[in-house]
């Protein structure tokens, strides 16, 4: 008991003696005449004036005030949450505003702090101040060190939790803006999701460049862009629980993307972020094959979208990041829960009718290996490699948009050709810089693009000798030895080939590439550079720029072709006038910028390549002019598709894919070069296609004509060109497992061939060049329909 009391005395006493030294610090600190607080004491005055007017503590009015005001927080935050206009102007400001917060910091903690030793002290307030004011942002307080009379101030203890509160809300702006838009894009993907209305639906497995590029090239007026993002593996296993874990939000990576996705909610169109609870790149073992696989990932309003719009309208997935490997995988495992589900056999019969509305376009490498893995049931020819390589040529080859375009960096523009025989009487030159894989597209398209006639010749007894023009294609790269070996285990045809010259041993940065190129640079037409770098690739074709400009002749029939992924390179490389160049009495731009980007990864293109119209137009109309009975009433796509679901049965799966492969190839070959077969026919000129010429061809169709017949050897040597690329070698026998093609011939021994059939041969290259004329007159129709 006696400890007890003596506990109570000491307690009374502490508390007596801290009454008695707050009286002594407002009486040391007041005027005995006047009663009035002087100025470096008006701030502590101030604050305790401003308290008489709030109600006392412990009463009910203060009660419901501080709920007004936590109400009020409340309301403030979730504006700036919610609202993208505000949460934008605070993020674009941040600088501003975190200094704001900092000042306000600085003269809360200054007018806390001037007190004991630091008294009056402008010099240490302001260096304790601003330090205490910097450690606001870590969410650090020092509350212990203020006064006691300010702490007992319910004015100073409001302003001081407000400074606190802006200070840690800017240091968490980016989580709160993302959490913001994660839950905009909640509530709008569930109140889309239960709206009857069907929109186009696409859909980003992650969050990237390139996903974005697509996004904004979008044309659609009406649609919804979902941005799913994968869970992240390097935080699955983390022990420590941070703020970010709360709101799902963690991961810097699309910090640069929020503008750009928010910036897409324009019109009709609306974007959407959320965040998947499970990966598609793993083992699918743990899922339910009876459940629905978007559930399962956490995406459940998203199912419930896709649900709708797979009635009516079309739904395209992009895996589109970096990693091919983990895009492969999340396709595949996609289209593999799909073949294993456990599905009622009317929702078998739903999907398969809504099969065709359902595009997955995979950013892999065109090979193959990545085809084959793709080869699965259910939506197999529905998914699409963006192979950006492929696509950058592709823009060289034919843009893939409009087909009157095609062709203007062929090669034939770059040679002289007689356009009242077909023939070509100049070599065509390249360089390839860079054999990479945009530098092995480039090579096969200009190996096979360059295959020309030089001349043919009826000999007595009325042999025909045709002779090929020459042409010459030199590679040069860093590590040539490796990627040579690679590409001609490959294509064994073109080993030894006296046309390509491996630059062995030499580099841009090597002495004696520069002295080869001297050897040849008068000669030279055509310089492909593609170098993983941007920077190092436009300062490659600058210096071949002044290179050529010094020692050649002239700069006629003569390009530089860079490849720049940046879109902002592409603009400088544009904007430098001095590449510009008077040739042949006009203004030329020696060297062209293609495959950026922004260009090669546009919805617009992307679909062209994907839909193939073209190519499968070309072969249904071929079908038709070799009388193939079995096109009757199909339609293009149709007909396309049939041969795909073909089987030759003497032959087994393996062979079968490389036999439809090696046809695709060559219809889609078969368009791009229709091209080039009007320019060697006199067909095309500076205004455009000569519908008056292409009337002259088709009346000499009929006719034993020296062009027809040019032409069609030209369409043989470019065939045989493009089966040399796909690996085949001549032989006597067709094995498409041997890669063995006996047609696989020069136009001479195949004219005096004794095998009827491989002599007939010509006559599907002479089916070719006449469909290649119909198609000129096509294209013509449609240039003047678009202007």
């Amino acid at each position: 008991m006696m400890i007890d009391g003596g506990k109570e005395l000491s307690d009374s006493l502490a508390y007596v003696d801290s009454i008695l030294k707050q009286a002594e610090y407002i009486q040391k600190h007041s005027n005995n005449a006047s009663g009035h607080v002087e100025d470096t004491t008006g701030i502590e005055h101030f604050l305790l004036g401003c308290d008489e007017f709030l109600p006392a503590r412990d009463s009910e009015a203060m009660l419901w005030l501080s709920l007004a005001g936590a109400v009020a927080v409340c309301g403030f935050l979730l504006y700036c949450i919610l609202n993208t206009k505000c949460r934008n102007w605070i993020f674009h400001h941040l600088k501003q505003v975190a200094l704001t917060v900092f000042l306000a910091g600085v003269l809360v903690y200054g007018a806390g702090f001037n007190d004991e030793g630091s008294e009056n002290n402008v010099l240490v307030l302001l260096l304790r101040a601003c330090v205490s004011s910097l450690e606001m942002f870590v969410s650090e307080s020092e509350l212990i060190e203020v006064k006691h009379i300010l702490k007992d101030s319910v004015t100073y203890m409001i302003i001081f939790s407000t400074v606190h509160f802006a200070a840690v809300f800017v240091s968490a702006i980016f989580i709160l803006r993302l959490f913001g838009l994660r839950l905009l894009s909640m509530l709008r993907l569930w109140w889309y999701g239960h709206r009857p209305e069907s929109v186009p639906l696409y859909v980003f497995w992650g969050i990237n460049e390139h996903a974005l590029t697509v996004a904004e090239s979008i044309r659609d007026k009406n649609a919804r862009l979902v941005f799913v993002k994968p869970p992240e593996e390097k935080h699955a296993y983390s022990s420590r629980f941070t703020f970010s874990h709360f709101f799902h939000t963690s991961g810097e990576d699309i910090e640069n993307y929020l503008d750009r996705i928010e910036a897409l909610n324009r019109g009709k169109n609306k974007a959407f972020l959320t965040v998947a609870d499970k990966g598609l790149n793993g083992n699918l073992d743990t899922l339910n094959q009876a459940d629905d696989l978007f559930v399962q990932l956490g995406l459940r309003n998203l199912q419930r979208m896709l649900r709708k719009s797979i009635r009516k309208e079309s739904i395209e997935f992009f895996f589109l990041s970096d990693d091919e490997k983990k895009n492969i995988g999340a396709v595949v495992n996609m289209l593999k829960f799909f073949a294993l589900k456990k599905m009622k056999k009317e929702e078998k019969e739903a999907i398969l009718a809504a099969a065709r509305r359902i595009k997955v376009y995979c950013h892999a490498r065109k090979n193959r290996f990545n085809e084959s893995v793709m080869s699965r049931s259910g939506l197999k020819h529905d998914v699409h490699l963006v192979d950006s390589s492929m696509l950058s040529v592709l823009q060289l080859k034919g843009n893939g948009k409009r087909m009157w375009d095609y062709g203007k960096n062929h090669p034939v523009n770059f040679v002289d050709y007689d356009g009242n025989t077909g023939t070509v009487s100049s070599a065509f030159t390249a360089l390839i810089i860079g054999f990479g894989e945009t530098g092995r597209d480039a090579f096969r398209f200009l190996y096979e693009f360059s295959a020309f006639v030089k001349n043919s010749v009826r000999q007595e007894g009325g042999r025909i000798t045709v002779t090929e023009q020459v042409r010459n294609i030199y590679v040069v790269d860093k590590h040539l030895k490796e990627l040579k070996t690679r590409f001609l285990v490959n294509t064994p045809a073109l080993v030894d080939k006296p046309s390509i010259h491996w630059l062995d041993n030499m580099s841009t940065h090597s002495m004696a590439f520069w002295d080869r190129l001297k050897e040849i640079i008068d000669a030279l037409n055509y310089v492909v550079v593609s170098v993983d770098d941007d920077e190092e690739a436009a300062s490659v074709a600058m210096h071949l720029f002044d290179f050529a400009y010094r020692y050649r002749k002239n700069l006629e029939k003569f390009r530089i072709y860079v490849r720049l992924r940046s879109n902002n390179s592409m603009r400088l490389m544009k904007d430098v006038d001095r590449y510009n160049v008077l040739v042949g009495g006009k203004t030329v731009s020696i060297i062209e910028v293609f495959g950026t980007d922004k260009e090669v990864l546009s919805h617009e293109n992307l679909s062209a390549v994907a839909e193939e119209k073209d190519a499968k137009d070309f072969y249904l109309r071929y079908g038709e002019i070799c009388g193939d009975t079995k096109v009757g009433t199909m339609d293009a796509d149709a007909w396309w598709r049939k041969r795909r679901n073909e089987k030759d049965e003497r032959m087994n799966t393996l062979d079968n894919e490389l036999r439809i492969l090696y046809q695709e190839e060559q219809d889609r070959s078969n368009v791009c070069h229709i091209y080039t077969k009007l320019v060697l026919a006199g067909a095309v000129n500076e205004e455009g296609i000569s519908v008056a010429r292409l009337d002259e061809l088709e009346q000499m169709m009929g006719r034993d004509e020296l062009l027809i017949d040019n032409l069609v050897y030209t369409e043989h040597i470019r065939w045989n060109a493009k089966m040399e690329l796909l690996g085949f070698v001549p032989g006597r026998e067709k094995s498409m497992k041997e890669r063995i093609h006996p047609c696989l011939m020069p136009c001479s021994e195949l004219i005096a061939s004794q095998d009827e059939a491989i002599r007939r041969t010509l006559l599907y290259d002479r089916g070719i060049v006449e469909l290649s004329i119909k198609k000129g007159k096509e294209w013509n129709a449609l240039h003047l329909k678009h202007d």
